[in-house]
């Protein structure tokens, strides 16, 4: 599904010198899009890509040692609300 540039929404919720963050193939491609549309609120697109951060095996795991931490203190909250088996059949 192609995205048509920036919805126009996504730049009304975003507050002022925010940043508008497409990630990935989970937010679809980004059609072009006239700049000028973010110098009311001074905004910034930005589209991250994980693999230049993980290119080596030592970044991999220091990133991943970090966020085990972060997770470990509180820092990062988040629900488990089901566990799929990895079979064939859980997958399915």
């Amino acid at each position: 599904m192609d995205r048509p540039g920036l919805y126009r929404e996504d730049l009304e919720v975003v507050r002022p010198k925010g940043t508008i963050v497409t990630f990935g193939q989970a937010s679809g491609p980004v059609s072009p899009f006239a700049p000028l549309k973010l110098s009311p609120k001074a905004l910034k697109v930005a589209r991250p890509n994980l693999g230049p951060f993980i290119a080596e095996p030592e970044d991999f795991a220091r990133y991943a040692t970090e966020i085990l931490d972060i997770i470990s203190k509180g820092g990062l909250k988040f629900e488990i609300y089901k566990v799929y088996c990895f079979t064939v059949e859980g997958v399915a």
